[in-house]
């Protein structure tokens, strides 16, 4: 057999593997748009059903397609599936963390193919979220003792986090040290890459990089409070107040746990999570070296989304006055400070593919008789230089809180806040009687308002009534 032949074989796969594929983006591109509407309920259908049985089946994106199946029908109120779902998708990642990191297999898939051809693995940040909205789902169900279970899988999970981070950027190191002097900061600072992602700066945080996220110490703090374990949750709530010094509830709070070890009669949490945290972009930029001369390959950019909505309103009604939430934790600082942690990695392993995509161009022109060698090896490079750009896609922008003492009627009015003040798709809300109550309100866009109310301890049934009312724009 002739050495083009032989490559030939070796690259064909790869080209035809690559050839056809419809990206994971494109997959989710129909229910986000019924999610993105606020049709949870449609959209979790839509997820649940036969078109994704395979994909949530599957290994290779699997565990990306459990995390967005589990949310949409928690945001659709259907808190027993979602905890399968995402029992289903900690399964996986469990078994993925017993498993070594690279697989030698797959890293010569990608060399073939591309990068998005590799197994999803999760970030760091999809464990510990999987953990608290699963604690959230629990807490649905009036399962405080189950949902206080998840919070601390959270902490073991962020730890777990810290740790597998030094790792990956020693791992990183010497990826770079292999790469033949090839620099992943020159790289960065190429203009139109730079510029593109200088709006990340201001999301990237130092609060951020140990993986802490404030709503999970919100929430213990919560949790562990009714639970009657008022030391720890004060070493909670102390936590996420020295971190959000600009949330004015959290001091006033944080002084009610100082004086009294027992919970406030008629208590309402209330949890906002508002808007749509950020996705990958696809960015192409050259690489010269003096082996190869200019070659073209793609890395991934961060794409933030404008949050539409200011905060939501809560007004007791036959109460105290009108309150509006506040931010207590920002999601799209998360992710830009993860990706910004990673993205040398991707930069240095899309670099060794590329040059050694160029190599094999380079033997296949050489050793090729004519053109079609030479021709067909660039269509494969072409085809398999995309970039990974999966990312859990249903995760909020932000997570604001509030609380207040509910009136005696139990009826609360909530109200969308835009960035002019103006209030959108109110609705009122009837609490059932407890000690305490969580709120939870999910706003990817300006979309009817869907509160799920959960109870905590002894419950007094009341007859719920929801009432919408279109406000039109100031």
């Amino acid at each position: 057999m002739s050495p083009t032949r032989a490559i030939l074989l070796l690259i064909l796969p790869g080209l035809v593997l690559c050839t056809g594929c419809a990206s994971y983006n494109d997959k989710m591109a129909g229910v986000l748009s019924l999610y993105d509407a606020g049709n949870f309920d449609a959209a979790a259908n839509e997820m649940t059903s036969g078109k994704f049985e395979s994909e949530l089946n599957g290994r290779r994106d699997g565990l990306l397609f459990r995390l967005e199946a589990a949310k949409m029908l928690q945001d659709a109120g259907r808190f027993e599936e979602s905890n399968a779902m995402f029992e289903r998708a900690r399964s996986l990642a469990v078994e993925f963390d017993y498993q070594a990191d690279v697989s030698v297999t797959e890293e010569v898939a990608t060399v073939i193919t591309d990068q998005t051809w590799k197994t999803y693995r999760g970030t760091e940040y999809d464990r510990i979220l999987l953990e608290v909205y699963s604690a959230l789902n629990y807490l649905a169900l009036n399962d405080l003792e189950e949902a206080l279970v998840h919070m601390r899988k959270a902490y073991v999970r962020q730890a777990e986090a810290v740790s597998r981070n030094s790792s990956e950027i020693a791992d990183a190191e010497e990826d770079a040290a292999e790469s033949k002097g090839v620099d992943s900061q020159a790289v960065l600072d190429d203009p139109g890459y730079a510029n593109a992602q200088a709006r990340l700066d201001t999301l990237v945080s130092p609060a951020y990089a140990d993986y802490v996220n404030p709503l999970a110490n919100f929430l213990s703090a919560i949790l562990l409070r009714e639970d009657g374990d008022n030391s720890n949750a004060l070493v909670d709530l102390r936590k996420v107040t020295g971190m959000m010094p600009k949330n004015h509830y959290l001091p006033a709070l944080l002084e009610e746990f100082e004086a009294s070890p027992n919970p406030a009669e008629d208590r309402l949490y209330v949890i906002f999570e508002n808007g749509t945290a950020p996705e990958r972009e696809e960015f192409r930029l050259n690489l010269y070296t003096p082996q190869q001369g200019v070659s073209t390959f793609a890395i991934p950019g961060l794409a933030p989304h404008p949050t539409q909505i200011r905060s939501l309103l809560v007004e007791p009604l036959g109460g105290s006055g009108a309150i509006e939430t506040e931010h207590v934790a920002s999601v799209d600082s998360i992710v830009a400070t993860d990706f910004q942690a990673q993205l040398p990695g991707i930069v240095i392993r899309t670099i060794i593919a590329t040059v050694a995509k160029e190599v094999v161009t380079h033997q296949v022109d050489k050793a090729s008789s004519n053109d079609l060698g030479f021709v067909v090896a660039n269509i494969w490079k072409v085809a398999t230089s995309q970039t990974d750009l999966r990312t859990w896609l249903t995760l909020g922008a932000e997570f604001q809180i509030a609380y207040c003492t509910v009136p005696p009627d139990g009826r609360v009015r909530l109200a969308l806040v835009d960035h002019g003040g103006g209030q959108q798709l109110a609705t009122t809300v009837q609490l059932s009687r407890a000690r305490t109550t969580v709120l939870l309100v999910r706003n990817p866009t300006i979309v009817p308002i869907q509160p799920h109310v959960f109870p905590i301890g002894s419950v007094e049934p009341r007859e719920p009534t929801l009432e919408t009312e279109l406000i039109p724009d100031a």
